[in-house]
């Protein structure tokens, strides 16, 4: 089923009253919470006798998204609440400016028919996050109805939802797009996700999602409209052959691609989160080992960045990025200003005699940070998550990899 928050304001698929004060300051401004609360609750439980009611749903704010994740990591089950996401809010409240909000379903299996059960339930998510600065902000529920012939137009172009392992764990920085389109994201660190899309897209589209340590998946975007809570299985272990290097056996290690500096850097206009660039790195098809891949950055105002690791095995027909030869996701995080940037893979034990590149991805909304380097061989670009690769043109990333090559006698 899909759902929205009220911070959306999609009131197609189910009725959400924002409250407009907190019972913690969050503000400047004076307030009567008991009466804004009285008014939340008399709204919210308005006209529920001719409702099928779903699950209900309550949204809470906090000015650090960091500690409200692990309010609700250790406290939401006790409170029969399953945390869905969090987000920045972006509306125009006064009270809520650079607040962060999670979103949480009602999972006590309760069915709350009039005003007293709900500000029963009201009362005691008060008690149970009172001192703490986590505020209860709003109350909604889903109509069962809602779930029968909404089609994509009706959602607005928007679709958003949260990846899980089998195992309940949050899938963070997997890729999430629409097959054979321009339209991608990718997860943050709670798995959560959000997409738009234009009415052209058909609901009988296919949503894919994939990341290294887990099995791809693709789901019908109708299918993910009537849940979009997702569930991914781990890829199985496969024990391959641990390759150890003999320094006394002469190998030689070579490092492919760019070396030195350069004043020229650059990053991809109109990209967001999930944005990636690549380069082709052709090993004649030698067997090689590769040690490390690494990328020259520039981040003059020295700000944190992050940035996902991929290398590729190369398609064999359309001489494309195609699959990972990752066994494990490799994020970077870095406040370098300036120079190389090198990823140790000797423990993902990777060995090639193919073509292969080496990709690199931005996490955030903000892909001008960091200015990746430009020299050397062209590159490939795609702006979105799972899109599609295109000529970089005049942007030459600036990229290389160290392999060691494992036949004496090809050298």
């Amino acid at each position: 089923m899909q759902t929205k928050s009220v911070l959306q304001k999609c009131p197609l698929f189910f009725l959400f009253i924002f409250i407009t004060s907190s019972v913690f300051s969050q503000s400047s401004k004076e307030f009567d919470y008991n009466a804004n609360r009285e008014q939340l609750i008399n709204q919210s439980i308005e006209g529920l006798d001719s409702l099928e009611i779903e699950n209900w749903l309550f949204e809470f704010s906090c000015s650090d998204s960091i500690k409200l994740g692990m309010i609700f990591k250790m406290s939401a089950q006790t409170f029969a609440l399953e945390f869905i996401s969090i987000k920045k809010y972006e509306g125009g409240l006064a009270h809520l400016q650079g607040m962060y909000i999670a979103e949480c379903n009602d999972i006590s299996g309760k069915n709350y028919k009039s005003k007293d059960e709900l500000t029963e339930r009201v009362n005691e998510l008060l008690e149970a996050y009172e001192k703490t600065s986590v505020n209860l902000i709003g109350i909604g529920y889903l109509k069962a109805q809602a779930t029968q012939k909404h089609s994509l137009p009706l959602l607005k172009k928007y679709i958003h939802g949260s990846i899980k392992s089998t195992t309940k764990e949050y899938v963070e920085y997997a890729a999430v797009g629409i097959v054979n389109s321009e339209y991608g994201t990718i997860t943050n660190h709670y798995g959560y996700f959000e997409l738009s899309f234009p009415p052209s897209i058909s609901e009988d589209a296919i949503l894919t999602i994939q990341h290294v340590a887990y099995e791809k998946l693709e789901i019908p975007l109708k299918q993910f409209i009537l849940n979009p809570n997702i569930v991914v299985t781990s890829k199985e272990s496969v024990l391959d052959e641990v390759i150890v290097l003999d320094e006394k056996e002469h190998l030689k290690r070579k490092i492919l691609g760019d070396k030195g500096n350069t004043n020229k850097s650059g990053f991809v206009y109109g990209g967001k989160e999930g944005t990636e660039i690549a380069k082709r790195f052709d090993i004649k098809n030698k067997k090689v080992f590769i040690n490390n891949v690494g990328t020259f950055v520039s981040n003059r105002e020295g700000k944190k960045f992050k940035l996902l690791v991929h290398l590729y095995e190369e398609d064999v027909e359309t001489g494309l990025p195609g699959k990972s030869l990752l066994k494990k996701q490799v994020v970077i995080e870095s406040e370098v200003e300036r120079g190389w940037i090198n990823v140790d893979l000797t423990q993902q034990n990777i060995t090639t005699n193919q073509p292969f590149y080496v990709a690199f991805q931005w996490i955030n909304p903000d892909v001008s940070n960091p200015h990746i380097g430009m020299t050397g061989k062209k590159g490939l670009t795609r702006r979105s998550s799972l899109g599609q690769w295109k000529d970089s043109g005049q942007f030459k990333w600036m990229m290389n990899a160290e392999v060691t090559f494992l036949n004496k006698e090809e050298l």
